[in-house]
């Protein structure tokens, strides 16, 4: 009895692109702003969105470098007080990008329960 056996090799070719081509853009975008209540004008930006592998987020305040955040992280700020267009731009692992502008309106409280205490200084006139 007579066993032959054949062990050939084949060459995988790594050229097909079609799942990048067909890739989606991220999709369903949105943003959560958590503004700090103690008047330091300090905000947390936490982008969200599907099919999503980073985010750039533009502070919107002329900063000019965004900042770069993975999915689930977030990003947090200093603003003075007034009204700011909050951009993200979100990368899809295939490379393509979806935008998404926020407004954000950041107000500082009024001071509360104030004491004030006056005194006379003899010496001013």
């Amino acid at each position: 009895m007579m066993l032959a056996f054949t062990v050939s090799c084949t060459r995988e070719e790594f050229d097909d692109l079609s799942l990048v081509a067909s890739g989606t853009a991220p999709a369903n975008l949105s943003v959560l702003f958590e503004i700090t209540q103690d008047n330091t004008g300090n905000v947390t930006i936490t982008p969200n969105g599907e099919g999503v592998s980073s985010y750039e987020v533009y502070y919107g305040d002329g900063t000019t470098v965004p900042a770069k955040v993975n999915p689930g992280k977030n990003t947090t700020h200093r603003y003075a007080e007034g009204q700011y267009p909050v951009k993200i731009v979100a990368y899809g692992i295939t490379g393509k990008t979806t935008e998404f502008t926020q407004q954000l309106t950041v107000s500082f409280r009024a001071p509360e329960n104030l004491d004030v205490t006056m005194s006379v200084d003899p010496n001013n006139n």
